[in-house]
């Protein structure tokens, strides 16, 4: 379905819901602070929504799929993205005349909002000239790279959605939540901003937002950071103290969130989660990393014990009954790696089963312990470990998550 939309001597705003492509036939229109030209297009995902501000003198054409839906911007909608411009404007201004790296934290619930703004905020600064840097904390729907995983992305052109998009660097943590890893993502996060000198630092968050253990979270990402601007894009949440306690550390913006703006559901989120890791390892290639040549850190650590010999591990294999693979012996307890043994019966081992490792989704580290790729686990043996990387260097290390491949085969298939 197609529809042209045209002005005259006015700026007409629109409400957009995708699936849908719009291509700019004269003039020029305006999404998330980013303008389109004669001539350029851009598709709209059919979880996102935004508000189309269309010049005076200009037309496009919007060809829409099913449940696509535009129309005329209600007065509330066009007050909500005209604030967000002003404040977006407002902090880039203000960024840009410090001598120093300014940080912005943009804190919110699931839906709110967090990186339409974040986004917005990158764009701006873009189009002033600034260095931008975009830090997705959020592990389990990202912006930019892997699931489970805190990015970085400098920004070096205009800034708009997208399932497929590749982070410059990463540190994986593990999980698609941050709960129970909440100074892992700090961390990581600091160490993802350190050494950056200038320009501005966007850090988009998760959803994970208003109840208590969620605010202490973001306290402490507030504490530790210490952003020059914390953004709130509220949507309800009972959180006065919460703000009132971070304003002696940061400058505080709170913003409303966008009335009828899209929301995805549990099976969407899933759907694009799964789409976006299979797109990223399907070109991966075989490799077989030996015992001895490498480490484990994560779910599981092997790699820094002394091996077992060929005599020591077939002794294992009779006293337990199952094929040991591989062992390495620690102060108080050994290590082995087994077929088919379920329980732990021995309190002087430490049994990892070959089945709960296959397809677990690891990160590839070089000889400096950098996170460098991600890939996965497709078997286990007596020689090493089978992975499926894109990395062709020497590797030194694997970070194991609890995240498996067919996870998310199961979840692109529902």
């Amino acid at each position: 379905m197609e529809k042209i939309l045209e002005t005259n001597e006015i700026e007409k705003f629109y409400f957009i819901k995708g699936p849908a492509k719009i291509n700019v036939l004269r003039g020029k229109v305006e999404i998330n602070g980013i303008l389109f030209d004669k001539g350029e297009s851009v598709v709209i995902h059919k979880s996102r929504s935004y508000i189309l501000r269309i010049e005076k003198n200009s037309k496009i054409s919007v060809i829409g799929e099913n449940d696509f839906c535009i129309r005329d911007a209600i007065n509330e909608e066009i007050e909500v993205y005209t604030d967000w411009k002003k404040y977006s404007s407002l902090i880039v201004e203000e960024c840009a005349n410090k001598e120093k790296t300014c940080k912005v934290i943009v804190l919110g619930k699931v839906d709110s909002g967090k990186t339409t703004f974040s986004s917005m905020i990158a764009n701006t600064a873009y189009l002033k000239g600034m260095e931008t840097y975009y830090v997705d904390t959020d592990l389990g729907q990202k912006t930019f790279g892997y699931p489970g995983s805190v990015t970085i992305s400098k920004n070096s052109g205009k800034l708009f959605w997208s399932t497929a998009s590749k982070s410059d660097k990463f540190i994986f943590i593990g999980k698609l939540s941050p709960v129970g890893k909440e100074s892992d993502v700090i961390q990581a996060t600091e160490e993802l901003i350190a050494g950056i000198e200038k320009g501005i630092i966007i850090i988009d968050t998760d959803g994970w937002f208003g109840d208590p253990l969620s605010l202490n979270y973001k306290f402490r990402m507030i504490q530790k950071i210490k952003p020059d601007y914390t953004v709130i894009i509220r949507s309800g949440q009972k959180i006065d103290l919460f703000v009132k306690s971070i304003f002696p550390i940061t400058k505080i913006i709170t913003l409303n969130t966008p009335p009828n703006k899209a929301s995805r559901s549990k099976i969407e989120r899933k759907m694009i989660r799964g789409d976006k890791v299979l797109s990223l390892i399907e070109s991966k290639k075989s490799r077989l990393l030996t015992y001895g040549s490498f480490f484990t850190l994560g779910e599981i650590t092997i790699g820094f014990g002394n091996l077992l010999s060929y005599n020591e591990l077939t002794e294992l294999s009779n006293k337990i009954g199952d094929k040991v693979l591989y062992g390495e012996d620690y102060d108080e307890k050994t290590v082995i790696i087994v077929e088919r043994l379920k329980r732990n019966y021995f309190k002087d081992f430490y049994v990892i089963n070959t089945n709960n490792l296959k397809g677990k989704i690891v990160s590839v580290l070089n000889d400096k312990g950098e996170h460098i790729d991600i890939g996965f686990l497709t078997d286990i043996n007596e020689y090493g470990f089978l992975i499926k990387t894109s990395y062709e260097k020497e590797i030194k290390g694997l970070y194991i998550g609890n995240i498996t491949i067919f996870d998310f085969k199961l979840e692109n298939s529902d």
